[in-house]
C-alpha cells in the first residue's frame, strides 16, 4: 500500500487493494506509536511469561576457583558470563530431549548484566536460570547468580541467544516442541 502525506496525516492512495491495512512508515511518530500499541499481542507474547519461580526454572552450581580470581581479589566479571553459559548449557541438556536438541547449538547475541556484589575464592555459586521468551530462532534467558551460603544476589543477567545449525553455522529454526520444554 502506498501513502501520500497530506499535512500531519498520512492517507492511503486510491489504489489501496486492502482496506484497513496500512504501513507505519509514513505516519507521524506519535500516531505510529499509538497505532503500534493498539495492536493485539502476537501469539508468542504471553500474558504470563515464566519467572524465576517457574517450575521450569533450573539451578546450576559451581565454585569460585583460583583461576577465576582477578587483581581485585574477587571473581573476574567475565567469569560471571561463563557461569551463565554453563547454566544455560546445563539447563538445555536437562530440559530438552536429545533427539530434539541435537540439530541445534546456541550463540549469544546479547548479554545484559548488573553486578551487585563480588564473589570470592571458595564461594559456592548458584545460578538460577529460566527462559522468559522464545521465538523460532531466538530465546531470552534470565539468570540470577547467588552466593549459595547466604543467598546473596551477586548479579542479574538477561541474555539473548540465537539457535544455530552446527553443520552450516547459520541460524536454524527451532523444533516447535522445544518451547514447551521451558514452559512456553
Amino acid at each position: 500500500m502506498r501513502f501520500k502525506k497530506n499535512g500531519e496525516k498520512a492517507r492511503p492512495t486510491p489504489d489501496n487493494a486492502h482496506p484497513g491495512v496500512f504501513s507505519l512508515r509514513h505516519m507521524p511518530k506519535k500516531q505510529a506509536c499509538a497505532t503500534e500499541l493498539a495492536k493485539p499481542p502476537t501469539p508468542r507474547h504471553r500474558e504470563m511469561e515464566p519467572t524465576e519461580n517457574s517450575p521450569f526454572a533450573h539451578d546450576h552450581y559451581t565454585d569460585v576457583l583460583r583461576a577465576d580470581i582477578d587483581a581485585n581479589n574477587h571473581a573476574n566479571n567475565i567469569v560471571y558470563l561463563r557461569w551463565v553459559q554453563d547454566a544455560a548449557t546445563n539447563h538445555w541438556q536437562t530440559a530438552v530431549p536429545a533427539h530434539i536438541a541435537n540439530p541445534h547449538t546456541w550463540v549469544v547475541v546479547r548479554h545484559e548484566i548488573d553486578y551487585k556484589k563480588a564473589a570470592y575464592l571458595g564461594d559456592r555459586i548458584r545460578v538460577h536460570t529460566w527462559v522468559a521468551t522464545m521465538s523460532a530462532l531466538t530465546s531470552e534467558r534470565h539468570c540470577r547468580i547467588y552466593r549459595d551460603s547466604d543467598n546473596t544476589l551477586l548479579a542479574s543477567v538477561k541474555t539473548r541467544w540465537c539457535s544455530i545449525n552446527p553443520a552450516t553455522a547459520r541460524p536454524s529454526r527451532l523444533d516447535p516442541r522445544i518451547p514447551a520444554c521451558f514452559g512456553l
